[in-house]
């Protein structure tokens, strides 16, 4: 049997923008056709225990996973119990939440709408390039529902958190709820739904091979501690847990492998500068602060005022010129940011 060939990331990356320039007005132009879903209602034992609800998802879960990818039409379980069917692929996708929209674009199915479209575009480093070849209508929030009927959706993807919702959102398109832990989980919900299980499973493979690639580059460094934080103005910093919690694995042994120093939190935590010279990091990764529209979205690291205090100036890091600041969007966990995050920390530390 003749081996698969591997694709890289960057060629995948490549197929995601010629991908959006071939689907980009066949996505948003006007959609007068019949829906191509039917929905059912939640499952009974969904609705009767959070228990019984997780043991449906995964029956559901791995139906889904066993149907050919060219096999439509093809039935959809969410993580709440809700199910549709789909005769074709769905094309007019949106999002509920604005973090997936990368996730879409990687998969080649930009969305038709989602809120906050046009500053997470100009926001991240990865889709930037892209900004002029998509066109996304911007949401005014995640319950813009009139909006959303005005584009014509075949599918809108929420999250658990948004189940309060799900009615609405159901009146407006076919509406399918997930609760993905991590990055993989998120590609491959969304994957399933639209066909795209090869796609996701490339960048999985890819991603997971760059990461542990990169940690066998960083392993010579492991003595030397890192914190990952944002700069929040007045001394304050928000500090990226060491649990990875889904998201970009800076300090998990199966990620990159950085060295939280003692004392580093698990969880997301706020810190003052006094705080974080306490830690004394031999190396500072800065996530940046977003840009408004008047400024043109240009992204900040470091507040006014954070490099004149004496405290900065004496860090370990601060000292051995080892701040260094992070592509816009490499706290989103999403796989296009992700790569381009791995490789700035990779470089940043090996010399």
């Amino acid at each position: 049997m003749q081996a698969k060939r591997k694709i890289s990331l960057k060629a995948l990356i490549f197929s995601a923008i010629i991908m959006v320039l071939l689907v980009g007005c066949s996505n948003n132009g006007n959609n007068d056709t019949e829906s191509n879903a039917s929905v059912q209602p939640a499952t009974e034992a969904a609705s009767a225990s959070p228990e019984a609800a997780a043991t449906d998802t995964e029956a559901g879960s791995d139906a889904t996973a066993s149907t050919s990818e060219s096999e439509w039409p093809r039935t959809i379980t969410d993580d709440l119990g809700h199910t549709v069917t789909f005769e074709k692929a769905p094309e007019r996708v949106i999002p509920a939440y604005f973090g997936h929209i990368e996730t879409l674009i990687a998969l080649g199915v930009p969305p038709v709408a989602a809120p906050r479209a046009k500053s997470f575009i100009m926001t991240r480093e990865a889709l930037k390039p892209m900004a002029d070849k998509l066109n996304i209508t911007e949401l005014a929030d995640s319950q813009g529902f009139e909006q959303m009927m005005e584009v014509s959706p075949d599918l809108i993807v929420a999250t658990a958190n948004d189940s309060a919702d799900y009615e609405a959102y159901n009146k407006v398109a076919p509406t399918l709820m997930f609760d993905s832990q991590t990055w993989q989980d998120v590609l491959n919900d969304y994957a399933k739904v639209l066909g795209k299980e090869k796609e996701a499973a490339t960048i999985i493979a890819d991603l997971e091979s760059l990461i542990a690639t990169s940690r066998e580059k960083l392993a010579p460094y492991m003595d030397n501690t890192s914190v990952v934080m944002a700069d929040q103005g007045n001394n304050t910093f928000g500090l990226v847990g060491s649990d990875p919690a889904g998201r970009t694995p800076w300090f998990d042994k199966t990620g990159f492998g950085l060295t939280p120093p003692k004392g580093y939190p698990e969880k997301y935590t706020q810190i003052s500068l006094e705080g974080l010279a306490e830690l004394d990091p031999d190396y500072i990764f800065l996530d940046n602060i977003d840009g408004a529209e008047k400024d043109n979205y240009a992204p900040t690291w470091l507040m006014p005022g954070t490099e004149d205090t004496a405290i900065w100036k004496n860090l370990k890091a601060v000292k051995a010129n080892h701040v260094f600041n992070l592509p816009p969007g490499s706290m989103a966990g999403a796989p296009l940011s992700q790569k381009l995050a791995i490789e700035k920390v990779v470089e940043s530390i090996v010399k």
